[in-house]
Parts: structure tokens; sequence; C-alpha cells
């Protein structure tokens, strides 16, 4: 999933580093993958916590944590 809500607003991960030069997108996405394991990104559809993916394989994504799901 693209969106996660942060702060009280959703927001969308793909956009967020689109705005960003190369250099800052990895910078950026260590940034939200903080804020996510202090667990302040949440689903806007279930509320639970979410965690940000960032591989190789897979495009950047959020998910939920291990068990869980909506």
């Amino acid at each position: 999933m693209d969106i996660a809500r942060y702060e009280g607003t959703v927001f969308n991960i793909s956009t967020e580093l689109s705005r960003v030069n190369d250099i800052a997108r990895g910078r950026s996405i260590e940034k939200y993958k903080r804020i996510a394991e202090k667990g302040a990104l949440s689903c806007p559809f279930c509320g639970e916590k979410l965690t940000l993916k960032a591989g190789d394989i897979r495009e950047i994504h959020f998910a939920h944590l291990k068990g869980r799901t909506c």
C-alpha cells in the first residue's frame, strides 16, 4: 500500500519521494523507516501500525506488521 496516516494526515510515500532528488531519496526513506519503527505510521483504513518496506525487488510500500492485516 502506498498510503499511511502520520500525525493525523494521510500521505502517499511515492508522491513524497517523487518530490526529492536521488540523493535526498535515501535520506527520506531512512527518515520514514525510523518514523515507522517508532509506531507513528498507521493504516488509514483499520488504524493498525505500519512498517515501511524499501528493498531492491519490490517498489517501496507500507505493510502491516507481521501477523496483522486489515
